[in-house]
Protein backbone atom coordinates (compact mmCIF):
# COMPACT_ATOMS: atom_id res chain seq x y z
CA UNK A 1 0.00 0.00 0.00
CA UNK A 2 1.40 3.23 -1.33
CA UNK A 3 1.94 6.33 1.61
CA UNK A 4 -0.97 8.27 0.00
CA UNK A 5 -3.33 5.37 0.28
CA UNK A 6 -2.68 4.83 3.29
CA UNK A 7 -3.37 8.74 4.44
CA UNK A 8 -6.60 8.54 3.12
CA UNK A 9 -7.41 5.24 4.60
CA UNK A 10 -6.70 6.76 8.01
CA UNK A 11 -9.15 9.79 7.57
CA UNK A 12 -11.92 8.59 5.29
CA UNK A 13 -12.48 6.35 8.10
CA UNK A 14 -14.58 9.35 9.80
CA UNK A 15 -17.27 9.03 6.34
CA UNK A 16 -18.67 6.62 9.30
CA UNK A 17 -17.97 8.69 12.20
CA UNK A 18 -14.16 6.97 12.83
CA UNK A 19 -11.49 10.28 13.31
CA UNK A 20 -14.42 11.42 15.38
CA UNK A 21 -15.07 9.15 17.81
CA UNK A 22 -10.98 7.91 18.43
CA UNK A 23 -9.59 11.44 18.25
CA UNK A 24 -8.65 11.48 21.99
CA UNK A 25 -7.93 15.17 23.23
CA UNK A 26 -8.99 16.64 20.00
CA UNK A 27 -10.62 19.65 20.10
CA UNK A 28 -14.16 19.69 19.34
CA UNK A 29 -15.56 22.19 16.81
CA UNK A 30 -18.18 24.64 18.12
CA UNK A 31 -21.69 24.92 16.61
CA UNK A 32 -24.65 27.35 17.12
CA UNK A 33 -27.69 27.02 18.24
CA UNK A 34 -30.30 26.96 15.04
CA UNK A 35 -33.29 28.97 14.93
CA UNK A 36 -35.62 27.17 13.40
CA UNK A 37 -35.03 23.96 15.66
CA UNK A 38 -36.04 23.93 19.16
CA UNK A 39 -36.32 22.11 21.78
CA UNK A 40 -40.17 20.13 21.58
CA UNK A 41 -42.76 20.22 24.90
CA UNK A 42 -44.48 17.05 25.51
CA UNK A 43 -48.08 18.51 23.92
CA UNK A 44 -46.36 19.40 20.83
CA UNK A 45 -46.38 17.93 17.73
CA UNK A 46 -42.65 16.74 16.87
CA UNK A 47 -41.69 17.47 12.86
CA UNK A 48 -40.23 14.99 10.34
CA UNK A 49 -36.34 14.99 11.54
CA UNK A 50 -34.51 15.23 8.53
CA UNK A 51 -31.04 16.27 8.37
CA UNK A 52 -31.50 19.45 7.30
CA UNK A 53 -33.78 20.32 10.38
CA UNK A 54 -30.85 18.72 12.97
CA UNK A 55 -30.24 21.48 15.20
CA UNK A 56 -26.46 22.61 16.19
CA UNK A 57 -25.87 23.15 19.51
CA UNK A 58 -22.33 22.72 21.86
CA UNK A 59 -22.13 19.80 24.11
CA UNK A 60 -21.33 20.19 27.26
CA UNK A 61 -19.92 16.56 27.78
CA UNK A 62 -18.79 15.34 24.49
CA UNK A 63 -18.42 11.67 26.09
CA UNK A 64 -22.51 11.61 27.16
CA UNK A 65 -25.20 11.53 24.64
CA UNK A 66 -28.41 12.43 25.31
CA UNK A 67 -31.48 11.24 23.34
CA UNK A 68 -31.61 14.25 20.82
CA UNK A 69 -27.78 14.33 20.36
CA UNK A 70 -27.67 10.27 18.90
CA UNK A 71 -30.55 10.97 16.57
CA UNK A 72 -28.16 13.84 15.20
CA UNK A 73 -25.13 11.54 14.88
CA UNK A 74 -27.12 8.66 13.58
CA UNK A 75 -28.60 10.92 10.90
CA UNK A 76 -25.02 12.38 9.53
CA UNK A 77 -23.81 8.52 10.01
CA UNK A 78 -26.32 7.42 7.40
CA UNK A 79 -25.94 10.60 5.20
CA UNK A 80 -22.02 10.07 5.35
CA UNK A 81 -22.75 6.28 4.11
CA UNK A 82 -24.98 7.26 1.41
CA UNK A 83 -22.58 9.86 0.07
CA UNK A 84 -20.00 7.15 -0.21
CA UNK A 85 -21.73 4.39 -1.72
CA UNK A 86 -23.01 6.80 -4.41
CA UNK A 87 -19.45 7.66 -4.71
CA UNK A 88 -18.57 3.44 -5.38
CA UNK A 89 -21.73 3.67 -8.31
CA UNK A 90 -19.75 6.14 -10.63
CA UNK A 91 -16.61 4.28 -10.21
CA UNK A 92 -17.71 1.22 -12.40
CA UNK A 93 -15.90 -1.82 -9.53
CA UNK A 94 -16.14 -5.46 -9.64
CA UNK A 95 -19.74 -6.77 -8.99
CA UNK A 96 -19.13 -7.77 -5.29
CA UNK A 97 -17.74 -4.11 -4.34
CA UNK A 98 -20.60 -2.74 -6.57
CA UNK A 99 -22.92 -4.79 -4.92
CA UNK A 100 -21.84 -4.11 -1.13
CA UNK A 101 -22.03 -0.40 -1.95
CA UNK A 102 -25.27 -0.81 -3.18
CA UNK A 103 -26.92 -2.63 -0.12
CA UNK A 104 -25.31 -0.26 2.03
CA UNK A 105 -26.23 2.69 0.33
CA UNK A 106 -30.20 1.27 0.39
CA UNK A 107 -29.58 0.36 4.32
CA UNK A 108 -28.85 3.37 5.58
CA UNK A 109 -31.77 5.43 3.69
CA UNK A 110 -34.12 3.12 5.14
CA UNK A 111 -31.78 3.36 8.24
CA UNK A 112 -32.14 6.91 8.26
CA UNK A 113 -36.26 7.26 7.51
CA UNK A 114 -36.43 4.76 10.23
CA UNK A 115 -34.52 7.61 12.20
CA UNK A 116 -36.63 10.30 11.40
CA UNK A 117 -39.74 8.36 12.28
CA UNK A 118 -38.13 7.39 15.37
CA UNK A 119 -37.59 10.95 16.67
CA UNK A 120 -41.40 12.03 15.22
CA UNK A 121 -42.53 9.26 17.10
CA UNK A 122 -40.19 9.75 21.07
CA UNK A 123 -41.30 13.77 20.02
CA UNK A 124 -37.23 14.55 20.08
CA UNK A 125 -35.84 16.80 17.57
CA UNK A 126 -32.28 15.77 16.36
CA UNK A 127 -29.09 17.89 17.34
CA UNK A 128 -25.59 17.93 17.24
CA UNK A 129 -22.86 17.82 19.55
CA UNK A 130 -19.51 18.78 18.95
CA UNK A 131 -18.36 14.96 18.17
CA UNK A 132 -21.68 14.79 15.00
CA UNK A 133 -19.94 18.64 13.88
CA UNK A 134 -16.80 16.89 13.39
CA UNK A 135 -17.90 14.44 11.56
CA UNK A 136 -20.52 16.00 9.03
CA UNK A 137 -17.77 18.53 8.15
CA UNK A 138 -14.87 15.59 7.88
CA UNK A 139 -16.53 12.98 5.85
CA UNK A 140 -17.23 14.87 2.18
CA UNK A 141 -13.26 15.92 2.95
CA UNK A 142 -12.26 12.50 3.20
CA UNK A 143 -14.50 11.61 0.36
CA UNK A 144 -13.14 13.88 -1.68
CA UNK A 145 -9.56 12.54 -1.09
CA UNK A 146 -11.08 9.19 -1.86
CA UNK A 147 -12.75 10.02 -5.16
CA UNK A 148 -9.12 10.98 -6.27
CA UNK A 149 -8.41 7.41 -6.49
CA UNK A 150 -9.29 4.85 -9.38
CA UNK A 151 -8.91 1.02 -10.02
CA UNK A 152 -7.82 -1.16 -7.41
CA UNK A 153 -6.39 1.51 -5.70
CA UNK A 154 -9.97 2.92 -5.40
CA UNK A 155 -11.42 -0.34 -4.46
CA UNK A 156 -9.18 -1.47 -1.87
CA UNK A 157 -9.17 2.15 0.15
CA UNK A 158 -12.96 2.18 0.16
CA UNK A 159 -13.20 -1.59 1.65
CA UNK A 160 -10.96 -0.71 4.24
CA UNK A 161 -12.46 2.65 5.28
CA UNK A 162 -16.01 0.50 5.81
CA UNK A 163 -14.28 -1.78 7.75
CA UNK A 164 -12.44 0.93 9.77
CA UNK A 165 -15.39 3.27 9.79
CA UNK A 166 -18.31 0.41 10.79
CA UNK A 167 -15.77 -1.09 13.79
CA UNK A 168 -15.38 2.36 15.01
CA UNK A 169 -18.95 3.29 14.60
CA UNK A 170 -20.10 0.00 16.94
CA UNK A 171 -17.76 1.43 19.60
CA UNK A 172 -19.15 4.56 19.69
CA UNK A 173 -22.59 2.97 19.59
CA UNK A 174 -21.41 0.64 22.31
CA UNK A 175 -19.50 3.32 24.50
CA UNK A 176 -22.02 6.18 23.72
CA UNK A 177 -25.06 5.51 22.50
CA UNK A 178 -26.72 2.41 24.01
CA UNK A 179 -25.78 2.88 27.65
CA UNK A 180 -27.04 6.54 27.23
CA UNK A 181 -30.60 6.32 25.40
CA UNK A 182 -33.41 7.42 27.56
CA UNK A 183 -36.42 6.75 25.54
CA UNK A 184 -37.10 3.21 24.31
CA UNK A 185 -38.36 4.12 21.12
CA UNK A 186 -34.90 5.65 21.24
CA UNK A 187 -33.47 2.06 22.64
CA UNK A 188 -34.43 0.63 20.12
CA UNK A 189 -33.63 2.45 17.03
CA UNK A 190 -29.96 2.39 18.26
CA UNK A 191 -30.07 -1.30 18.69
CA UNK A 192 -31.78 -1.69 15.31
CA UNK A 193 -28.71 -0.09 14.16
CA UNK A 194 -26.60 -1.83 15.70
CA UNK A 195 -27.41 -5.08 13.86
CA UNK A 196 -27.38 -3.33 10.83
CA UNK A 197 -23.95 -1.90 11.34
CA UNK A 198 -22.21 -4.84 12.38
CA UNK A 199 -23.87 -7.01 9.70
CA UNK A 200 -21.54 -4.45 7.13
CA UNK A 201 -18.77 -4.59 9.22
CA UNK A 202 -18.43 -8.48 8.20
CA UNK A 203 -19.55 -8.15 4.58
CA UNK A 204 -16.34 -5.75 4.62
CA UNK A 205 -14.07 -7.94 6.21
CA UNK A 206 -15.16 -10.84 3.85
CA UNK A 207 -14.16 -8.46 1.03
CA UNK A 208 -10.63 -7.55 2.54
CA UNK A 209 -10.04 -10.97 3.07
CA UNK A 210 -11.33 -12.47 -0.34
CA UNK A 211 -9.47 -10.14 -2.23
CA UNK A 212 -6.22 -10.76 0.11
CA UNK A 213 -6.58 -14.49 -0.81
CA UNK A 214 -6.55 -13.66 -4.88
CA UNK A 215 -3.70 -11.77 -3.97
CA UNK A 216 -1.90 -14.83 -2.81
Amino acid sequence: MNFKRKLIIAGFGSICMAAAASASGAKLAQATMNPQGPSLRPSETAPSATLADTAQVPAANPVKFNDAEILGWVLVLDSNEIAAADAVEKKKLDKDVMGYAKMLRKQHKDDLSETEKAAKKAGVVPVSNGMTNQMRSQGPQDLTSLTALNGEDFRKAYIDAMVKGHSDALETIDAKLMPNAVSDIIKKRVADLRGHISKHLEQGKRLQENRAAAAE
